[in-house]
């Protein structure tokens, strides 16, 4: 029979890692803290927002607009279409959105 360890390495108050180890390999897994997450007014995933999500990935010299990425522009349409409907929700009962 294989034993195995565990191990919970806490690193800061808002990451710990899981690490497993047995006879054949180990691993580490990182845990984000949600509650520490959700005190600061941050969403629950890092990377659903932010800088390197919301911004071009390159930018012209001359001032050009850069074009959209696909993922971007598929955030953009899914944000635009939830702004429509809820809109639309809105205003059948008879509040105006400002």
């Amino acid at each position: 029979m294989i034993s195995t360890a565990r191990a919970v390495l806490h690193v800061e108050r808002h990451i710990s890692y899981n690490i497993v180890v047995n006879g054949f390999h180990q691993s580490c897994v990182q845990y984000i803290n949600q509650r520490w997450r959700q005190k600061r007014g941050l969403t629950a995933n890092p990377n659903t927002f932010g800088p390197l999500t919301n911004l071009p990935d390159y930018t012209f010299k001359d001032g050009r607009p850069t074009p959209l990425g696909i993922r971007q522009k598929a955030r953009l349409d899914k944000q635009r279409d939830y702004a429509v409907c809820k809109n639309y929700q809105i205003s059948r009962r008879g509040r105006f959105c400002c």
